[in-house]
């Protein structure tokens, strides 16, 4: 009933006028029974004229008008998207975290301290101890297999150091012996 509607111009309209008056004759005029009586006419084969509804957004208004086959071409570059680019904050450094992250670079750099890296972090702590114990080895094969022990350790930094440091004092027991 939404789509389409009761005709009430021309011939198919006084026919529906017609129709419906003589089922109102004796009821209460109201929509519920203007819409009761053209269901009962539907059901008794009275015939009922229907026109669709004229829509609000009818396909020929619809999206663009070409008036020449250029209009059916993309828009060129400098006509699209031009509110968005002059607002656009991405190439502004004060406000896309540029600047902090320069700042932030250079403090650390300036007190020598470790990333905010949590992982960063352990392997400033713990890097220097691996290195520690790798030079403790005085020949140049002592120190590759107190690296390649390190390096092979599963697990943190950490437990690479320590590794490393048990391997090196391994490596200085053995020494003491063959002395």
């Amino acid at each position: 009933m939404r789509r389409c509607y009761l005709v009430t111009e021309g011939d198919e309209g006084f026919e529906n006028k017609t129709n419906l008056l003589g089922y109102l004759q004796g009821r209460e005029v109201s929509a519920a029974t203007v819409q009761r009586g053209t269901e009962y006419l539907m059901g008794t084969g009275v015939r009922v004229h229907w026109a669709p509804r004229p829509s609000q957004n009818p396909p020929q208004d619809r999206g663009h008008k070409a008036t020449s086959p250029s209009d059916f071409r993309f828009a060129p570059r400098e006509d699209t998207n031009v509110g968005l680019a002059r607002h656009s904050h991405s190439a502004n450094p004060r406000f896309n975290g540029q600047e902090e992250a320069e700042k932030r670079e250079a403090e650390r750099k300036r007190f020598n301290k470790p990333d905010e890296d949590l992982m960063a972090g352990h392997k400033y702590v713990w890097k220097p101890e691996i290195d520690k114990a790798i030079a403790e080895g005085r020949t140049h094969t002592e120190r590759q297999r107190i690296a390649q022990v390190a390096q092979q350790t599963p697990g943190g930094v950490r437990l690479q150091a320590e590794a490393a440091q048990k391997e090196a004092a391994l490596i200085r027991k053995d020494r003491e012996r063959m002395r």
